[in-house]
C-alpha cells in the first residue's frame, strides 16, 4: 500500500482537521478499555462528520486495501487496529 497516497486521499475526503496519524496520534488512540488488549497503531484515526464521508471513506479503504475499525469510547477493539484505519465515532 502506498500510505502516501492513502493518506492524501482520506484527508480530502474529510480535511485534515478530521485525521489523526503517526506521532500525532495520541494514547487514547492506541488502546481501548478492556484490560487484556494489546496496544495497535492505525494507520489513521478519522473522524468523519456524514455518512457521505463514513462511504467514501470505506470506499478508498477497500480500494488501498486498508482495514476499517470502528471505534467509539473505548470500544474493545483496538487489537485490530494494527495497520487499519480506526474510524472515530464519538459524537
Amino acid at each position: 500500500m502506498d500510505t502516501s497516497s492513502f493518506l492524501d486521499e482520506i484527508i480530502d475526503i474529510v480535511g485534515a482537521g478530521s485525521v489523526t496519524t503517526g506521532t500525532s496520534l495520541n494514547a487514547d488512540d492506541l488502546h481501548d478499555e478492556s484490560l487484556h488488549a494489546q496496544p495497535g497503531s492505525p494507520v489513521a484515526v478519522v473522524r468523519p462528520q456524514t455518512t457521505q464521508q463514513v462511504s467514501r471513506l470505506k470506499k478508498c479503504c477497500a480500494a488501498h486495501s486498508v482495514g476499517v475499525v470502528a471505534r467509539g469510547s473505548g470500544s474493545p477493539m483496538v487489537e485490530r487496529f494494527q495497520g487499519s484505519m480506526a474510524l472515530e465515532q464519538k459524537s
